[in-house]
């Protein structure tokens, strides 16, 4: 089986004529779900930012590309609604990577916390953390 023609890329995510993908993490969007929805907003960015590892940077890129250019994507999103979805995805991307910081500063690790230990740091994250990035 051959490799599907890349349409788009940016960084490890790739559009082609059936999706938007990603190697590594191993991640897959179908075309025809590429404009689902979370309320009015788009769903996938803000789906994708909640996966650990993911560029979310380079996501944005392939899906505002998808969304504009895919030959089976009609984008349903006015330009207001992409960039409310952009800054909420944004927002949380910066705060996942300062919450791995303060658990790695914290904890010493942050591969493997019980749930009540990781409730527990969230707590003490979300009162001291002004949503500002830290060196």
């Amino acid at each position: 089986m051959t490799k599907p023609k890349i349409l788009f890329q940016a960084g490890n995510w790739t559009v082609t004529r059936f999706g938007i993908e990603c190697a590594n993490p191993n991640y897959y969007i179908e075309a025809d779900r590429i404009c689902a929805k979370r309320g009015s907003l788009p769903e996938w960015p803000l789906h994708v930012v909640e996966k650990r590892g993911c560029d979310i940077e380079n996501f944005i890129l392939a899906f505002g590309w998808a969304l504009n250019n895919h030959p089976e994507v009609k984008n349903p999103f006015t330009d207001e609604q992409l960039a409310e979805c952009f800054k909420k995805t944004r927002y949380e991307a910066l705060y996942n990577r300062e919450f791995e910081k303060f658990i790695a500063k914290t904890d010493g690790h942050s591969t493997w916390l019980c749930g009540d230990r990781l409730i527990q740091l969230g707590d003490e994250f979300d009162k001291t953390w002004d949503g500002k990035a830290t060196a």
